[in-house]
């Protein structure tokens, strides 16, 4: 399927030395292609009369340990660190506050346009995730919300 192929420009970024300042609205601007292209996937399975997928999507922007893990016979690519453990505990939260993206307030300050122009609405309060002492600041996205 081509459903998450991307160009490399619209690709987040897992190294800022190849993206520049850019990282962030990348980040973006790939979580929102992602979304229109689920959307035309379950525009195509309801005239197929199969169900609809749904995806959430949690970004955060900060340094990650990016390698190549393990032998040449079992190699693995990994990206590690409290960056990531962030933004997959944001992906997590998606469900509980029935949202469709959230990103986090460090993001969303690199990021180079103004969030309210791609519909995204800073949270009520700050949230608490699995993992943190103290609430992450986040913004959420909440149109294109698609049913599981």
């Amino acid at each position: 399927m081509e459903l998450c192929q991307f160009n490399m420009k619209n690709l987040a970024g897992f190294c800022s030395d190849y993206f520049g300042n850019l990282h962030a609205s990348n980040a973006v601007s790939a979580a929102l292609d992602m979304e229109s292209r689920l959307a035309e996937l379950n525009k195509r399975f309801k005239e197929k009369q199969l169900p609809s997928l749904s995806h959430g999507i949690g970004i955060h922007t900060g340094q990650v340990l990016a390698a190549n893990i393990g032998s040449p016979n079992r190699l693995s690519y990994l990206l590690v660190g409290d960056t990531v453990n962030l933004a997959s505990r944001l992906q997590a939260k998606t469900r509980d506050l029935d949202v469709a993206m959230i990103i986090s307030q460090q993001t969303i300050s690199n990021l180079k346009q103004d969030p309210g122009v791609l519909s995204i609405l800073p949270c009520d309060a700050p949230i608490m995730v699995k993992g943190w002492n103290k609430p992450v600041s986040v913004y959420v996205r909440d149109l294109q919300k698609t049913p599981i």
